[in-house]
Parts: structure tokens; sequence; C-alpha cells
């Protein structure tokens, strides 16, 4: 959504009031006035959508087991954390960003995990490599070729997108479907480092899971 500067007079005590409650709120004055504003007259901004997509993300995955959710100080980002069940117990990380621009992604999901561990880096390496080739197989069609994702510097990229106007589609659809995604590959994780010593039950495991989520995800994205 396109913003211009505006001059508006305001009494002192008002904005006082104002930056005390944007302050709370972790926002800025301009974005909490356009906000209220936008209230007022029943229209939808675009930040408001976002928060309302990634607060629906965050309900459907609170139900997850493990997962807690760092607070971020925009409403267009979702930390999401989970424990894994690696000798250390290390803690793998997915973010959720969404845009407000049209056409391309509406949002991108990255993951990582901080260790030292060689061989959990080489596990999250193979494990990436399966998902994505898993992916491509299963999700030709949809893309017409290779599905929008990355594994670069022991981090995952993958790109999300809708057929037609993003418009069309709730908050609540768009979050379900996010969540589904991350749940479903937070699953195959699981299911791979949990059976790595075995790879091909873990490949089996890990493709039996994206076939799940395929058959029973609302919407794929």
């Amino acid at each position: 959504m396109k913003k211009s500067v505006y001059s508006i007079i305001l009494s002192d005590e008002i904005v006082e009031e104002i930056d005390r409650l944007a302050y709370s709120l972790k926002t800025s004055r301009s974005n909490l006035i356009n906000e209220i504003l936008a209230k007022h007259i029943s229209y939808v901004t675009p930040e408001k959508r976002m928060k309302e997509i990634l607060s629906t993300v965050q309900k459907f995955l609170s139900e997850e087991e493990n997962c807690f959710f760092p607070e971020m100080p925009s409403p267009f980002f979702l930390d999401i954390r989970a424990a894994l069940k690696y000798k250390y117990k290390p803690t793998i990380r997915y973010c959720v960003e969404l845009y407000t621009k049209s056409g391309g992604p509406f949002g991108r999901l990255k993951v990582s995990i901080r260790t030292q561990s060689e061989s959990l880096i080489r596990d999250m390496a193979d494990f990436f490599n399966i998902w994505n080739a898993i992916e491509n197989k299963l999700l030709y069609d949809k893309y017409g070729g290779r599905v929008p994702s990355a594994y670069e510097n022991n981090c995952y990229m993958r790109d999300f997108y809708v057929s037609g106007d993003l418009r069309d589609f709730s908050e609540d659809i768009l979050g379900r479907a996010i969540a589904e995604y991350v749940s479903a590959l937070d699953k195959g994780v699981k299911h791979y480092l949990g059976n790595s010593d075995n790879r091909p039950k873990a490949f089996e495991l890990v493709a039996r899971n994206y076939e799940d989520y395929l058959k029973n995800a609302e919407m794929i994205i």
C-alpha cells in the first residue's frame, strides 16, 4: 500500500497518549495513527492483514509439541523455535516473513539451526536435499518446474505462492496453509534425524510424511 506524507494538527495531549500507546505496542506513531484511522473506516491495512495471518500460524503451531515463539518486533515476521531430539537437543528455527508487494511470492520461510556439530550439519544438508527432491517431483505440475527453494550456508529458504489474486484468500486460509507446511517440514526433519543411520528408511518416512501433507493440507503453497 502506497504511503505519503500529510500534515495534520493534533493536540499535544493526544500525541503524548498516542506515543505512549505506540511504545507499548512496539510500533511507530505514524503506523498506530494509520491503524486507528483504518479501523474507524473499516479498512484492513496490509500490516493488519499480515499480523492476522501470522497470528493464525502461531495459533495452529502452538498445538505442536516443543514449539515456542520468541517475540518479534515486526508484524511481518514470525519466529518459531522447536527442539530436536539429537544428542544435545539443539533448536531449529523457522522464520516466516510476509510481503505486502503484489506479484511474486507473498512470503518466505527460512529454516536454520545453530550448531558446531559436523554430523548434524551433514544430516541437515542430506535432509534438505531429500526434501527438495521430493517437492520437485510431487509439485512439478504446480510450479511448472523447480520448486522455489534453496539451501545455502546451512539455511533452507522456501518461497510461498498462491494461484490467482492474494486478496481472494482469507487470512485464516493463508495462515493455516503456512502452518501446515511448517508442521510438515518439522515432522520431516524429526523423521529423518531419528532414522539417519538408515537412509532408505529415513527417505521413505520423509516421503510418506510429504504425501500425507499433500493429501490433507487445505491449500498447497
